[in-house]
């Protein structure tokens, strides 16, 4: 009888036990199950929103910052519906900028140098989808880009930028012939400016110099016929003006000097002195009055000395014949101003280019 109460209380303490360790063990999943690990605390900033004045062309621009407080991007909607979106470096500068139309077509889309100001690679479209603008970085570092006329295949301009600073940039009429080139050997030097004619030759050579500008004129065979040396000159409230002191005549080879002009500082582009070189090396020099007849001429020597000298009366109305077309600068249409007519008004499209 004892063993048998000693028996039945063993298998009772044996099933309380095990019932315990079920408990415990339904407690521990249970603890578990109600305390999760924290979630960590993110440090990154809000987005900023900052409204904008309505002379941008903005309306709102949102700034996203990164865990450092960095802003990495910014956001901007435009007051006509577009939106812009502004990547960031770390140090402020922009890497990229993207532009999208209200529909979400892609208008400009551009990526920049270290300097966040420099674009070296992007393109420009028009609402129709055709390019206006297509930047591109050249093998050899210099920048390239190309503007197209209004129907998006004719090129307008090539402009290329070197390292060195140097430039240059071509202009083509919608014809495709050439139109204008000027180049520079700095960034901040005057540009050297070649125009040409609709069949693509050379026209007129524009060379600055210390004073003002050198124009060079040339025949259609190449060679040069004659060159005007113009002085510029500012007065008080910027107004630039040329003044013409001087014009070389060249002889059929377009190098040798056949004879200068020296003008009057009268205003009226007249004469003041001739020099006529001659094939054996002897000069005929000729002073003249405002009325352009001669008052005084003299023959120079090999060595520059006078030979032989006369005066002449007013009455005697000696003159010498002069093309009085030397005188004028040619006319030069601007072929960024056409461009951007023909580009923002149809009507100008049928336009005949200079």
């Amino acid at each position: 009888m004892t063993g048998k109460v000693l028996k039945t209380a063993t298998y009772a303490v044996f099933a309380i036990a095990a019932l315990s360790m079920l408990f415990l063990s339904g407690c521990s999943r249970q603890t578990q199950t109600q305390n999760p690990p924290p979630t960590p605390v993110s440090t990154k900033p809000a987005d900023r929103i900052e409204l904008m004045p309505t002379s941008s062309g903005e309306h709102l621009r949102r700034h996203i910052f990164d865990e450092s407080g960095t802003e990495v991007e910014t956001q901007i909607q435009y007051i006509n519906g577009d939106r812009g979106w502004l990547r960031l470096r770390g140090d402020g500068t922009v890497a990229e900028y993207k532009l999208e139309t209200k529909q979400g077509k892609l208008k400009i889309q551009r990526s920049f140098a270290a300097d966040g100001k420099t674009v070296v690679a992007g393109k420009e479209l028009r609402d129709d989808g055709s390019t206006k603008i297509l930047v591109e970085s050249m093998p050899d570092g210099a920048i390239k880009t190309t503007t197209y006329w209004f129907d998006g295949t004719h090129v307008f301009s090539i402009d290329v930028r070197r390292a060195d600073g140097s430039n240059e940039t071509t202009f083509f009429r919608r014809s495709g012939s050439l139109w204008i080139r000027k180049s520079a050997a700095k960034a901040d030097a005057p540009a050297v400016e070649e125009s040409y004619d609709k069949a693509g030759k050379l026209e007129l050579r524009r060379q600055p110099t210390a004073t003002g500008v050198d124009v060079l004129h040339f025949r259609a065979d190449g060679t040069a016929s004659y060159k005007q040396s113009f002085t510029e000159s500012s007065n008080q409230w910027g107004y630039k003006s040329k003044t013409l002191i001087q014009v070389e005549e060249y002889a059929e080879d377009g190098k040798t000097v056949k004879r200068k002009l020296e003008m009057s500082d009268n205003g009226r582009n007249d004469v003041r002195s001739s020099y006529n070189y001659q094939a054996d090396g002897t000069t005929i020099v000729r002073r003249f009055r405002d009325d352009g007849t001669v008052e005084h001429e003299e023959v120079l020597d090999r060595d520059g000395k006078v030979s032989k000298s006369k005066d002449y009366k007013e009455d005697e109305k000696v003159t010498e014949s002069v093309d009085r077309s030397l005188f004028y600068e040619s006319y030069q249409r601007d072929p960024v101003q056409s461009w951007q007519m023909q580009e923002n008004y149809p009507y100008y499209r049928n336009a005949d280019d200079n």
